[in-house]
């Protein structure tokens, strides 16, 4: 289960276009989170310092806290496991490139 405050990677449909986001888990019983953005311009978006979270952020963004949303259990996992697979062939030194961007476009791996 995730706890409160961790961070995930999930496909996100609910954007346009669809594609990974960083999501905060504020109420880990009910599911509900945060998305991560790139800018602040969306209501009760608070600005999170890749300084203080280098582990997980590659530049400054914002913690979208004005439209929380709902991730079932199915969700969540399906994108832990797909990011993992991701992860590890992302790390792999024996499958040829063109093979990694096959499988990451089949997977939908984030970038």
């Amino acid at each position: 289960m995730v706890r409160a405050l961790e961070v995930i990677w999930i496909y996100d449909e609910k954007i346009d276009p669809a594609n990974w986001k960083m999501a905060i888990c504020v109420e880990p019983s009910l599911g509900i989170y945060l998305r991560i953005n790139s800018d602040g311009w969306r209501d009760g978006s608070i600005p999170i310092l890749q300084a203080d979270y280098p582990s997980f952020l590659k530049h400054d963004s914002f913690i979208e806290c004005g439209q929380p949303f709902e991730l079932d259990d199915y969700v969540i996992e399906h994108g832990l496991a797909a990011q993992g697979i991701c992860d590890a062939i992302q790390k792999s030194s024996t499958i040829r490139r063109g093979d990694k961007a096959a499988i990451y476009k089949a997977l939908g791996c984030r970038p």
